[in-house]
């Protein structure tokens, strides 16, 4: 049933070239019945022309004499029709009308000139060069709104099997907090559990909350849109990031995953709405801790570097797969291959990061430079440099 659509868009474009198909041909045809229905009525006028002119000869005059008026009559009264002794298909002959007049006169021939003949056949090349022009430029505009829908019909596609993928993951992300929550406070409310199991499902069940919060506010900054200009305010983004460390740390400790922080001592000053940066931050060192083995390593930078501040967090894991390079940011991707989709996630953490530090008038790539994993490259203007942007707009 998949390929169902496929063979009806098929038929489709089949059924839409018949058609373009059977009106050039319908046309061509048409031309040419045109040009032999001209053709046998300049014929007919040999025969109208020879019946109104040659029944007034004039009696007793020569050959020659006759000759002349006939064809200044002609001229006269058809001037698309000549008079010739020339041996010739087509055209009416004199000595039809009268077989017993000179034998000069009787084989002279009126027939059509050879100018309008042209005139007949250059019509009728006109009209199949305008038609098959026409027939071209139809098919063109029809294979260009073909190709139009079946792109639609494609993005049509992707963005269900993304929306299909965002229900399956963001299902599965929210659920498994909630059931591990509702696990562990069945444990804690037995009788007798000594105090170091206890600690070790309250750290359990808190980090399930941090996870089921970053989803939460994935979902709720996607639905409000990012109105962040109303909500910034300048602060320095190296105390901001030390803060955010401090729940990352904990959260890369419960997953085995140490977390290298390399920054300076001077201060980074931004323009910057704290919560969204908080969730930018978060989604990327997240990203790095669902793709990073356990006991591997998240290396992390901050610093100024071309007058921009700077984060980069790199990962170990497998790295992102060729051709993803910016796939990876759009809305409900989670990959093609199984490891990716066993990942889990609700395809919106780096989505939403690109596009905070956007509206922040920065930029999110990923970091080709070389190395083991993937590696993000945050990157936002100073605030002496967005003040001097905004004075120059």
């Amino acid at each position: 049933m998949r390929g169902s659509p496929g063979i009806t868009f098929s038929l489709l474009v089949a059924l839409v070239l018949a058609q373009v198909a059977w009106w050039i041909y319908f046309q061509v045809q048409d031309t040419r019945r045109v040009e032999v229905s001209k053709r046998k009525q300049i014929e007919g006028l040999c025969y109208e022309a020879l019946l109104e002119i040659g029944d007034d000869l004039p009696e007793g005059a020569s050959p020659l004499a006759v000759r002349e008026a006939l064809e200044r009559r002609l001229a006269a009264r058809y001037p698309m029709l000549e008079l010739t002794d020339e041996p010739g298909s087509g055209g009416a002959r004199l000595g039809r009308l009268r077989p017993d007049m000179h034998e000069s006169l009787a084989s002279l021939l009126i027939r059509p000139r050879e100018k309008a003949l042209l005139r007949i056949l250059d019509e009728a090349r006109r009209r199949r060069r305008m038609f098959l022009l026409e027939g071209a430029t139809l098919t063109l505009l029809v294979l260009l709104g073909l190709l139009h829908l079946s792109r639609a019909l494609g993005r049509e596609r992707r963005l269900q099997a993304q929306h299909e993928r965002f229900l399956a993951g963001a299902t599965h992300e929210l659920k498994t907090p909630l059931a591990s929550l509702k696990l562990g406070l069945q444990t804690l409310s037995r009788s007798g559990l000594d105090p170091e199991r206890s600690r070790h499902y309250l750290s359990r069940m808190s980090g399930e909350v941090d996870r089921l919060q970053i989803q939460i506010e994935n979902l709720l900054h996607m639905a409000a849109g990012d109105r962040y200009r109303e909500r910034r305010e300048v602060g320095d983004l190296r105390k901001d990031v030390a803060e955010i460390l401090i729940e990352v740390r904990r959260r890369a400790e419960e997953k085995g995953i140490e977390v290298r922080f390399e920054d300076g001592e001077d201060p980074i000053p931004v323009e910057r709405d704290r919560e969204a940066l908080r969730q930018l931050v978060g989604n990327l060192f997240d990203n790095a801790f669902k793709h990073g083995p356990e006991g591997s390593t998240v290396h992390a930078f901050l610093g100024i570097e071309e007058g921009k501040a700077v984060l980069r967090i790199r990962d170990e894991g497998p790295g992102v797969p060729p051709g993803d390079e910016e796939r990876i940011f759009e809305k409900f991707y989670r990959g093609e291959d199984a490891v990716s989709l066993s990942q889990g996630g609700s395809g919106l953490g780096l989505y939403l990061a690109r596009q905070t530090a956007r509206a922040h008038g920065g930029s999110l790539e990923l970091d080709g430079s070389g190395g083991p994993g993937a590696a993000f490259e945050l990157r936002l203007p100073l605030h002496s440099a967005a003040e001097r942007s905004r004075e120059a707009r």
